[in-house]
């Protein structure tokens, strides 16, 4: 892993990306930024009329948009705005390989077709996908999140659909594009989850990759 410099983790809403990235650039001793953060702050100077794709998301009532939209309308919605948000992502991407130093960048605008076309040596990229009972389990840990809506079990339940949906989009385009994924089981240790990102980490070094 020399020449490795930025690591790039992709996957669908409560997979574990974060947990994962944190421990990851703790391991390695890289910075560490989470591409929602970088998203926001782009939406916080923009707005819906000038950069409508970034804004397609926000809604005067996040729960209402959950429970008024089909999971494939929800992933479609993401997906817009996960490829407005990338030419900010990339920018960092070469930001850090240019001088800023080696970095940890994870998301679910992280996307494999995306990251196919950057043209750089010293990056390494993996997603995490799982089955539906990881994100039920998962959501399940961070209820905190959803209290003090109404009908909380209906919107629980939508994020767990959209969650599924967007995993097996990500699947499909990481089989066309053979690219590494780690699939989280329900049993599996935090400890086990980060070796095994480390070991398709340090394959994609072997493989010409990082």
């Amino acid at each position: 892993m020399n020449n490795l410099k930025i690591v790039l983790i992709g996957g669908a809403p409560m997979v574990g990306k974060t947990t994962v990235g944190l421990k990851i650039a703790m391991e390695l001793g890289f910075g560490y930024l989470c591409s929602e953060d970088l998203a926001d702050g782009i939406i916080a100077v923009t707005n819906r009329n000038t950069h409508e794709s970034l804004h397609i998301l926000e809604q005067v009532d996040h729960r209402e948009y959950f429970m008024s939209h089909s999971a494939a309308r929800m992933v479609s919605d993401a997906q817009t705005r996960n490829k407005a948000c990338w030419p900010a992502v990339e920018r960092v991407i070469m930001n850090h390989m240019n001088y800023l130093g080696p970095i940890v960048i994870e998301g679910w605008d992280i996307l494999p077709h995306q990251v196919r076309k950057l043209q750089v040596e010293g990056v390494a990229a993996l997603w995490l996908t799982a089955g539906k009972d990881v994100f039920e389990q998962r959501v399940m840990q961070q209820e905190d999140y959803f209290v003090n809506t109404t009908g909380m079990e209906m919107f629980m339940q939508r994020f767990i659909e959209r969650s599924v949906s967007y995993d097996e989009l990500i699947r499909q385009h990481l089989d066309e594009l053979e690219l590494p994924r780690v699939d989280v089981k329900p049993d599996m240790s935090e400890q086990e989850i980060i070796e095994r990102c480390m070991e398709a980490i340090g394959q994609g070094c072997k493989n010409g990759r990082g």
